[in-house]
């Protein structure tokens, strides 16, 4: 991993394996690597959905520095890792002009939490992401998200979003809406 001539190689062959030996390794690694290495190693951590004590206050770390490149990688191995603690992590990021990311990976963690069972959680998140000022694409996300994990309001807001003054969310809704049964 040291070399980033075979750096590739190794994190792909880490990233298969199992166990925390894997991730252990690519943080460490990453603790040294530069470059596209870094990137390559941030984005495996997050395939992994390595969860260890080390890898969510790094990636966070990495996620508001201010290398844009690196830090929206991060962001979005966060989502990719879809904890608790990676969500709060997520939340705490300024949104400024990576508002877009944030997003992309909190939508990426709410279906993590849906899949998993831990649809109250999806929803919570799902419902954060609702409002004016997110991009169209996640308020989109958010109402097929609540809508198929069946959340009880999951009518009223795609309903209410027909008023939205993004015409590609009111499409959206309007299509939702029709889908959606009391």
């Amino acid at each position: 991993l040291g070399d980033e001539k075979t750096a590739d190689l190794g994190r792909y062959a880490l990233e298969r394996m199992k166990g925390g030996a894997a991730g252990e390794a690519m943080l460490a690694a990453l603790k040294t690597a530069g470059g596209r290495t870094a990137l390559g190693l941030v984005n495996s951590i997050g395939n992994r959905f390595e969860a260890s004590s080390e890898a969510v206050p790094t990636l966070a770390t990495m996620a508001a520095g201010a290398d844009a490149e690196m830090a929206v990688a991060a962001t979005l191995a966060l989502g990719r890792i879809g904890t608790p603690q990676a969500v709060a992590a997520l939340k705490a990021l300024p949104a400024d002009k990576r508002r877009a990311a944030i997003d992309q990976a909190l939508i990426t963690a709410a279906d993590r939490f849906a899949a998993g069972g831990y649809v109250e959680m999806a929803q919570g998140i799902y419902a954060d992401l609702l409002p004016d000022g997110h991009p169209y694409f996640a308020r989109i996300a958010a109402l097929k998200g609540l809508a198929a994990t069946k959340w009880p309001k999951a009518l009223d807001a795609a309903l209410a979003a027909l008023n939205d003054a993004d015409p590609t969310v009111a499409r959206a809704a309007a299509k939702l809406a029709a889908t959606i049964s009391d």
